[in-house]
């Protein structure tokens, strides 16, 4: 009998489930709160359905995506769940590698919580419920850090006394490991895997990331997801100074100011009115400033670093656009590659037009160009891929 692998990918404001065997998606389910209820997005191999679950808090999903399962078909019983992966996203050299959850890591996973409560938080109170739900299986705490572990080591400091920032464990962590991860290994089954490669990860957050035969040298996020391009509702990297001012000017402590910046800043911050890229579009069309400027921000930032990207690199040889945003936003796209002539990056604005949500990479560039490539994020296949070699490893050493 396969292995079942159940992954989380917990969001603030969402939850993702989805069942694995072998590699391979049986069914996923993305549950997200919409006013005062939540919506669900369920998908199995033939369809795709937008349905209300009766369900008034995220807290509730996982029971309900337990029953779904048990109703589908997929399981005759919980029990029959080999293990569970979770994303894990937190600061600190410990959190660069994935390890089996158990009370040494949800102690440590506490002991940083001041540190990233927003995600923190999410995962701990997920943790919860599954430890009581699916107690007869191991959990695996994926690592979203652990493809950056190769970056050089100017990546990974910042200006700051070194001595300090060792002891202290104030290192650039970079996050969106997982979906870059996941690129590298769909290029490289594919044979396709370049030298000198800066992957695009643009959706809700977004980073930008230099990788040299498939490993990671830089990214653009660092001690937390904050560091970066400014993003739907993140600011991004912000001067320490004009932060204190804020903080100041706004009276807020240091959990509120976090909270600040990663919910009221960014693209809503600048536009005043929507962190979402389609809205911003439509915005901008009706000849709203503001959510012009947000949206020239966000382009002029991913563009240049693109090019920091290249630079740490020594050149290119492909780039590749992910993440919601980077999947099915041709109009983004084509702006953020409309300067980038110069370093020979120029796409096919009929191919851009039709290409959304590609499965394998699909490219957009002309002929002659550096090659430019469409490719869907796919973060939950690398959390089960990673979770079910811990848990041949983990079964070894329970014998």
């Amino acid at each position: 009998m396969e292995s079942l692998i159940l992954v989380i990918n917990p969001g603030s404001a969402s939850r993702k489930y989805s069942l694995y065997s072998s590699g391979t998606c049986l069914i996923d389910a993305h549950y997200e709160k919409s006013g005062e209820s939540v919506v669900l997005i369920l998908s199995d191999e033939t369809s795709k359905q937008r349905l209300n679950p009766g369900l008034h808090d995220l807290e509730e999903a996982i029971d309900h995506f337990c029953l779904l399962l048990v109703e589908k078909g997929y399981v005759q019983h919980v029990a029959d769940i080999s293990g569970v992966g979770i994303r894990i996203v937190a600061p600190g050299s410990y959190f660069l590698e994935d390890h089996v959850v158990d009370e040494d890591f949800l102690s440590r996973l506490r002991d940083i919580y001041e540190k990233a409560p927003l995600h923190i938080n999410t995962v701990l109170s997920e943790l919860e419920h599954i430890g009581t739900k699916l107690s007869h299986c191991p959990i695996f705490a994926v690592s979203d850090s652990a493809f950056h572990r190769t970056k050089s080591d100017v990546s990974w400091n910042y200006g700051i006394p070194l001595d300090l920032a060792d002891s202290h464990d104030i290192k650039r962590f970079g996050y969106h490991g997982l979906s870059v991860a996941s690129a590298v290994r769909t290029f490289r089954t594919r044979g396709l895997l370049p030298g000198k490669l800066v992957i695009c990860h643009l959706g809700s957050g977004s980073s930008v990331t230099a990788v040299v035969d498939g490993l990671s040298l830089n990214t653009t996020m660092g001690y937390s997801p904050l560091e970066g391009v400014p993003m739907s509702t993140r600011s991004g990297t912000i001067d320490p100074v004009a932060l204190f001012e804020l903080q100041s000017i706004l009276q807020l402590n240091r959990s509120e100011v976090e909270a600040y910046l990663n919910t009221e800043c960014g693209l809503y911050g600048l536009s005043g009115q929507s962190g979402d890229i389609r809205e911003l579009l439509d915005l901008e069309q009706s000849g709203n400033y503001r959510a012009g400027l947000a949206l020239r921000s966000y382009i002029q930032h991913v563009r240049r670093e693109i090019v920091a990207m290249a630079s740490d690199m020594g050149g290119l040889d492909a780039l590749v656009f992910t993440g919601t945003v980077g999947e099915r936003s041709h109009v983004i796209r084509k702006r953020i590659l409309d300067n980038l002539g110069f370093i020979n990056l120029a796409i096919d604005d009929q191919k851009n037009t039709v290409v959304s949500a590609a499965d394998k990479p699909t490219v957009i560039s002309i002929a002659g160009s550096r090659i430019v490539y469409v490719l869907s994020a796919n973060e939950d296949s690398e959390i089960a891929l990673r979770s079910g070699e811990h848990l041949e490893e983990y079964g070894d050493s329970h014998v």
